[in-house]
């Protein structure tokens, strides 16, 4: 049996591996260090082995690995039934005798952004991290206390989504929910489509958790009825109908449709999600009453005399207190090579159509999670919320 080697090795240009890596190897003392998978702040996992493989953050872990790391520079520790489902996966993953180290930072500011925190995370897995005795705020759940705590109750289809991308690949071939020339193509195209539709979830989710506690409101105290206009494949529509919300996605693609469909009824969530067959414009605001609608990376494909009418009638929509969502890339981020460049708002542009809703318009920081002022949110990706007023 080849030996496997003992430190985990990340040269993704993303993760400082000399600066990091040599802070968790001093806090840590070695004692993690035996064949780990360590999660780096590009949405990576990075097994050791000789080719320096790595993997999309929500892959699943061979269970000839026995310990992650979940240091503190990675960026999607959400406070969301999501993330601690994730988690959990990847204890369940690796199987008896295995551990997860993450690093945590307990805080006010924490909590405030909404991410995880020693207590939280407790509550979440119904099992107490252990605090460990060393340098940093490092803890550590093994396998054997997950196993040994009450089963969690969390509001997820996270473990639907974890490994079904070869079946996801198939159905996308199946149902024509991709366009691709050659297999090559194929095989790239549908694995990049499954890792931005997980991550995308995971994100917008946290998102629309923020964007509610902004407002004064909550994604967990009742069901909600949510509008996902241009919803593609439904990874977001899917995971908020298994939270208990009512949900509603429209999208023109046929394609896209089927492959939505198939997940939604393999996730069973389809007595909580709907799927409309229709053009974005031809949005009938009459059809329910929401408390959020949600626009994410979809305005930018609407011809631009559209877009003003059709937020109009989200915006009537909406009842007193709801909120429409905004994720958009603009021309600030997306690079002129790209495919979407010539239909990308200008930053300024998109703003307008925003604030001409007249409603409480707030900017976000998407991975922290706090409201920020339109110089900071002009030079990113677009995330907004517009609240109509009680």
């Amino acid at each position: 049996m080849k030996k496997m080697p003992k430190t985990a090795i990340c040269a993704h240009r993303g993760f400082k591996f000399d600066e990091h890596f040599s802070r968790i190897k001093s806090n840590l003392k070695g004692r993690a260090l035996d064949h780990p998978v360590l999660f780096s702040p590009a949405g990576r996992q990075f097994i050791p082995s000789n080719d320096n493989r790595s993997f999309f953050i929500y892959a699943p872990i061979d269970n000839s690995y026995k310990k992650v790391l979940i240091p503190r520079e990675c960026p999607i520790l959400y406070d969301i039934d999501f993330t601690y489902s994730w988690i959990r996966s990847l204890l369940l993953d690796m199987g008896e005798g295995s551990e997860l180290y993450i690093e945590l930072v307990k805080s006010k500011q924490s909590e405030k952004r909404g991410h995880i925190t020693p207590r939280s995370l407790a509550k979440a897995l119904n099992c107490k991290p252990k605090k460990l005795s060393l340098l940093g705020n490092w803890y550590l759940i093994t396998y054997k206390s997950l196993m040994n705590a009450k089963p969690s109750t969390l509001k997820t289809a996270q473990r639907f989504f974890h490994g079904i991308f070869p079946e996801f690949k198939r159905i996308l071939k199946e149902k024509k929910g991709l366009k691709f020339d050659t297999e090559a193509e194929y095989q790239l195209q549908s694995e990049g489509c499954f890792k931005y539709a997980l991550h995308g979830c995971s994100q917008k989710v946290y998102f629309t958790s923020r964007a509610l506690y902004h407002a004064r409101q909550s994604l967990k105290k009742c069901a909600l009825n949510i509008t996902d206009i241009g919803g593609g494949y439904g990874f977001y529509s899917i995971e908020m109908a298994a939270m208990g919300h009512n949900v509603q996605m429209l999208d023109f693609n046929p394609g896209y449709l089927n492959v939505a469909k198939w997940l939604r009824n393999s996730a069973n969530v389809q007595e909580k999600m709907k799927i409309v067959e229709a053009n974005m414009a031809d949005f009938d605001p009459n059809l329910q009453t929401n408390d959020i609608v949600t626009f994410f990376g979809s305005l930018l494909y609407l011809p631009r005399e559209e877009v003003a009418p059709l937020l109009r009638k989200a915006y009537q929509s909406l009842r007193p207190g709801g909120v429409i969502l905004f994720h958009e890339n603009t021309k600030a981020v997306i690079p002129p090579t790209a495919d979407d460049y010539d239909v990308c708002f200008d930053p300024e542009e998109l703003k307008s159509y925003i604030e001409a809703l007249n409603g409480r318009v707030r900017w976000f920081n998407i991975f922290l999670g706090q409201e920020i002022d339109w110089n900071k949110a002009k030079d990113g990706v677009i995330t907004a919320s517009v609240q109509k007023p009680f």
